[in-house]
């Protein structure tokens, strides 16, 4: 009798459809597995014991370009290899992002970032991107200024104080630069404002558990936990502050339309926020292109990975200038030569700050935006040694690829802000953005850190990457 039971459970889960995956799985190395479960038991964890685990595996398997790890009964194919990430992240075949994404779906519901239907994926992507446009981006030249001004004048409270958390300034101010930017609505008034990037960064700590937690991706299971019910309670308070916002800048254009000054204006034409697009073409077309909850999932998208992403990365760039302070002072040199001791940054000064934005990039090399990406495969992919078979997964250890072979640059080798169709949206707002944040904050403050080598600095999977033991930096004013 129980061998008639095991044969059904066998047949169950090995069917015609995934034959192809077991045949593929069969030809890699990858640690083992159980019945059912696969390697998920070893995930089990805090954020920072997943990404120890995920780490530990690509460095077990550092020898294999490609190696499998069966997550319950899906084969996951795992890889830091520059060539297979530039032939699957431009194949048309994996432009679907992977399904444990939609375990989010409470925080960012449909935006670009988790979008699983690529037909509304492209139309909303095609939509959205006049909305960063170089007239457009170079009109929100001032705000990056003025608010990178109101930061370090607010950082001079905090001068030399080592308990310091300069990444929470980073980010209520990028947060604040990209709802005066993108939404046109000025949030200083709002006191959820600086609890808002604490909020999103929480969540999506939860959340990096719950997909490795075999247990917590069945809902019921989730949602009655501890740990279900604080994320959903973050969600809830993400989304009505996004709701609030938009409200807000609703009732904004009401006003100014009676005034038949909506807009901002270059050179004679009227220039559409982000926000402007989603809200007129919706509620003054009446093209009904999105619903009132799709305009919260893609502005909570913007808000939460605008402000988030820039902020780790400048709170990064500013701990290894803090460890090598002879870089430091070359782009302190190059920022006085260019913009001067006074003057504020402007746009021209961005081109010719050169040597900063190669500490930016280098920065980013070193800690990526997301330490792993992962996409569905709706179709079979040859890279080369190997098929990669339809139904399965692929995870790409970022952060894995940019450390090794560093000197040797090839396509697909450098994926800070992602790759191929689905690359970041904001990349020219985000590099604008930190130049001038950086800039002003060095021309004042000369930035230390406690750390002394990259490989103190621990990190965890937050689906960004994130320091466990925070960023340990301190300053003082150069005057």
């Amino acid at each position: 009798m129980d061998t008639i039971k095991s044969n059904r459970l066998l047949t169950f889960f090995y069917t015609p459809k995934k034959r192809n995956l077991y045949k593929s799985a069969s030809k890699l190395p990858g640690p083992y597995g159980l019945p059912i479960v696969g390697s998920s038991l070893r995930f089990l964890g805090q954020a920072s014991d997943i990404y120890k685990c995920i780490d530990g595996l690509f460095l077990e398997y550092h020898s294999a370009n490609i190696f499998k790890v069966w997550f319950g009964t899906k084969l996951v194919y795992c890889t830091a290899d520059a060539k297979v990430f530039d032939i699957v992240f431009t194949s048309p075949h994996a432009l679907r992002k992977e399904p444990f994404y939609n375990l989010g779906d409470k925080l960012f519901g449909g935006g670009l970032f988790s979008q699983k239907s690529i037909p509304k994926w492209r139309r909303n992507r095609k939509f959205i991107t006049p909305a960063f446009n170089s007239q457009m981006l170079n009109s929100f030249m001032e705000v990056f200024v003025q608010r990178s001004n109101e930061l370090i004048e607010f950082m001079r409270q905090y001068e030399k104080k080592k308990d310091v958390d300069l990444y929470d300034f980073l980010s209520r101010y990028a947060l604040k630069t990209i709802c005066d930017t993108a939404m046109g609505v000025n949030i200083d008034t709002e006191p959820e404002g600086d609890s808002f990037n604490h909020w999103i960064e929480r969540a999506l700590e939860i959340l990096i558990e719950r997909i490795f937690n075999i247990y917590y991706q069945i809902d019921i299971i989730f949602c009655n936990s501890a740990l279900g019910k604080e994320f959903l309670d973050l969600c809830d308070k993400s989304r009505s502050f996004t709701r609030k916002i938009i409200v807000k800048k609703r009732q904004q254009m009401e006003e100014e339309k009676k005034n038949k000054d909506i807009y901002y204006e270059a050179e004679g034409r009227k220039l559409l926020t982000f926000i402007d697009m989603l809200l007129k073409v919706t509620y003054e077309d009446n093209k009904s292109y999105f619903t009132d909850e799709e305009i919260v999932d893609e502005t909570i998208t913007l808000m939460g990975a605008g402000s988030d992403t820039t902020s780790n990365t400048n709170a990064f760039a500013l701990v290894l200038l803090g460890m090598h302070q002879d870089i430091q002072e070359k782009v302190l040199a190059e920022i006085l030569e260019v913009v001067g001791p006074e003057r504020n940054v402007c746009v021209d000064d961005l081109p010719h700050l050169k040597f900063l934005e190669r500490v930016i990039k280098e920065t980013l090399r070193v800690f990526p935006v997301g330490p792993i990406l992962a996409r569905t495969l709706d179709g079979d992919i040859n890279v080369g040694d190997h098929v990669l078979s339809k139904g399965g997964s692929i995870c790409f250890g970022v952060l894995r690829l940019h450390r090794k072979n560093a000197a040797k640059i090839q396509p697909g080798s450098y994926v800070p802000f992602s790759y191929g169709p689905r690359n970041c949206l904001g990349l020219r707002y985000a590099m604008m953005t930190m130049k001038v944040i950086l800039a002003t904050i060095l021309r004042r403050y000369k930035v230390f850190t406690d750390y002394k080598s990259i490989e103190e600095i621990d990190i965890k999977c937050s689906v960004m990457t994130r320091p466990i033991n925070g960023y340990k930096l301190y300053y003082e004013s150069r005057k």
